[in-house]
């Protein structure tokens, strides 16, 4: 992918017991993800900062060629031109485990994909826009989902030009689709009426990259201490592409009963929700925290766990925190989200901010 890089990590909304439930909320609504936080993760990295060290990637021309009535080459001048269309959006690497925090959320300033497609006239026989970026990561999409109106050729970032890690000067914005298909430093479209499979698809990948229905629980920590008959804070994320959120409950008790969290309006129609739920645990002990969220079409999401090859990750987020009396709530040192089962951030190659495994499906693709 060019560069793979997977959508940037959201904030890890790791509370700490001692932390004002108020200052928990705020933490838990920070909606955008600073471009610096968000995670990148590379297919090809070495070649890609082989070629950016020897090009400074200053500039870069895209080229609209093949199945098209007017193939043109575009300057990053006349691009950055072109009207301008702002669109709040989540990323979400398909690599991005149950729990993970390969997903991130930020407003992309860029121009219309299908207006510029448009304008090439693009012939009645084309099944594919393939994808090609400078680090030589590839993509291809249907015709069909390319000519949808949310799609976008960005240049910025959160108000400012795009960071050269997240895909300066252009990249590619698909809103429902994983990072995979949102390809970094892209530099030719063309388009095809043959099969073709990019990068990632070779190595096994979904060729559609649909996000899959997802929750996460971010609040409390895993292995936390909560306090006997006392409210407590639950909450985390949920997204669906570009599907939206409809519902989001959360249990307790192992997924026995289950609680509709409240949620908060999303930046737009196309990011993740954040959800909360106050508990009052009524039982010293051991407890399992579950959620599961419902996208825009009413459809749960699925129980039934799933590794993310080849089509992204399924399951219930789940963690566990013992009930305390109000004296013994500090929450041990030796826990916390990093020790998450399951977690990428239980693996030493992960870290908020730094790079996740260098053979995950996400780089030219996501923040």
């Amino acid at each position: 992918m060019t560069g793979w890089s997977a959508p940037g990590a959201a904030y890890t909304l790791t509370a700490h017991q001692a932390m004002d439930e108020t200052e928990q909320i705020q933490k838990l609504w920070e909606s955008c993800t600073p471009g610096e936080q968000m995670e990148i993760i590379y297919c090809l990295a070495a070649q890609a900062r082989a070629q950016m060290r020897l090009s400074g990637i200053t500039h870069l021309d895209l080229k609209v060629d093949g199945q098209v009535d007017h193939p043109a080459t575009y300057t990053y001048q006349e691009l950055r031109a072109r009207p301008s269309v702002k669109r709040v959006t989540t990323l979400e690497c398909i690599s991005n485990d149950v729990g993970g925090h390969y997903i991130s959320t930020g407003e992309w300033t860029g121009f219309s994909l299908p207006e510029l497609l448009t304008e090439a006239g693009v012939r009645p026989s084309t099944s594919l826009m393939e994808m090609h970026a400078v680090d030589g990561y590839t993509e291809s999409l249907p015709i069909s989902v390319a000519m949808h109106p949310d799609n976008m050729l960005v240049y910025d970032l959160n108000g400012a030009p795009l960071p050269q890690v997240h895909g300066y000067p252009l990249r590619l914005i698909v809103p429902g689709r994983f990072g995979m298909k949102n390809v970094k430093w892209i530099n030719e479209i063309k388009l095809i009426d043959t099969d073709f499979n990019g990068y990632w698809e070779q190595r096994g990948w979904s060729q559609e990259a649909i996000v899959t229905t997802m929750s996460r629980i971010d609040v409390p920590e895993y292995g936390a201490h909560v306090s006997l008959g006392q409210p407590a804070l639950l909450g985390g994320i949920a997204f669906s592409g570009d599907r939206g959120i409809s519902k989001v409950e959360v249990s307790a008790d192992d997924g026995q009963t289950w609680m509709v969290a409240d949620l908060q309006p999303p930046l737009s129609p196309l990011t993740w929700v954040y959800w909360t739920k106050h508990w009052t645990p009524q039982k010293l002990g051991s407890a399992s925290i579950v959620v599961r969220a419902w996208d825009g079409t009413g459809t749960v999401q699925t129980g039934t766990y799933a590794d993310p090859l080849p089509s992204g990750a399924t399951g219930y987020d789940r963690i566990t925190v013992t009930v305390v009396k109000g004296n013994d709530l500090a929450t041990p040192a030796a826990t916390s989200s990093s020790n998450r089962p399951g977690s990428q951030a239980n693996s030493s190659a992960w870290k908020p901010g730094g790079l996740p495994p260098p053979d995950s499906p996400d780089g030219g693709a996501t923040p």
